[in-house]
């Protein structure tokens, strides 16, 4: 008797059931990547972090891998009030954040970003955290500059990052300046660096990236807009373009710690440079609640 219709049958029930797990598994897939970010968040009870080291912001410990600073108590705070546990998934720098959080390497950008048009194309910021001031830097010993305009010619290079915010006040505000930049996947301090080595004449930076850097490099660079800086950005974390219920969570969260003064607190125990932040004052009036 021919052995080739129970060899056919076999083949059947082993196509079948290949078709009907790859059918399941495709279904499970589909309905995974239909959830968004909060959704998926929520199943697994993990929020996934990218992170950029910059301190006072985050500070990793070379030998005991521990990370540090303003933004990992801030988002452990959020994650401890949303009953969350915080995951530091990948480490990034300017360059590679935005693409790193579009292709769902993780959840939200933790370490706070300043907000810009360019990248708000790209992202959903959070509200407001708190500001930075940035100010002009230039050499201890040039005595050049007396004000803005001063730097606004052709006789001066500016030390800019690509697609970073110093290209974007050297392009808005001093567009007669010549610039020096560098790839936006460079170390900020190769800014101020090149500042200090006399290929570039100013840079633009905040009070605690100044500190920091003049600290190591014998107070090389000074602030050259002490009464008023450049410009002031506000601090927020990001999420992924859309993302609007995990980002109506994330500030519910950060409302409720702003009010009760605790971002303030913890970013003021970070401070490199006393005071070099602006605090987010809270909407009423103490008067009001006396009547």
């Amino acid at each position: 008797m021919s052995k080739f219709p129970g060899i056919f049958m076999t083949f059947i029930v082993a196509l079948a059931t290949s078709f009907l797990s790859v059918s399941y598994f495709s279904k499970q897939n589909h309905e995974t990547d239909r959830k968004n970010a909060y959704e998926r968040i929520l199943d697994k009870g993990v929020l996934r972090c990218g992170y950029y080291v910059f301190p006072p912001a985050l500070s990793i410990d070379p030998n005991t891998k521990e990370k540090t600073g303003f933004a990992v108590d801030i988002t452990n705070e959020i994650a401890k009030k949303l009953h969350l546990k915080v995951e530091w998934t990948e480490e990034v720098t300017f360059g590679t954040m935005m693409p790193a959080l579009q292709a769902n390497h993780f959840d939200a950008i933790c370490t706070p970003v300043w907000v810009n048009a360019a990248q708000g194309r790209e992202v959903e910021y959070t509200r407001d955290l708190f500001y930075t001031p940035i100010v002009a830097v230039a050499r201890q010993e040039d005595m050049r500059f007396k004000d803005t305009n001063s730097f606004n010619s052709p006789s001066i290079t500016l030390a800019t990052m690509d697609g970073e915010i110093t290209s974007a006040i050297a392009a808005d505000d001093f567009p007669q300046a010549k610039t020096l930049a560098v790839p936006n996947n460079s170390d900020l301090s190769v800014l101020f660096t090149n500042v200090k080595n006399k290929k570039a004449d100013v840079t633009f930076t905040d009070l605690n990236a100044l500190e920091r850097f003049n600290k190591n490099n014998d107070n090389a660079l000074k602030n050259i807009t002490p009464d008023y800086p450049v410009r002031i950005f506000p601090f927020t974390l990001a999420v992924q373009k859309g993302e609007f219920e995990l980002l109506s969570h994330l500030n519910y969260t950060i409302t409720e710690m702003l009010y009760s003064g605790q971002i303030e607190r913890i970013v003021r125990k970070h401070e490199i440079y006393p005071n070099s932040y602006l605090y987010i004052s809270t909407p009423y009036r103490v008067d009001s609640l006396r009547k």
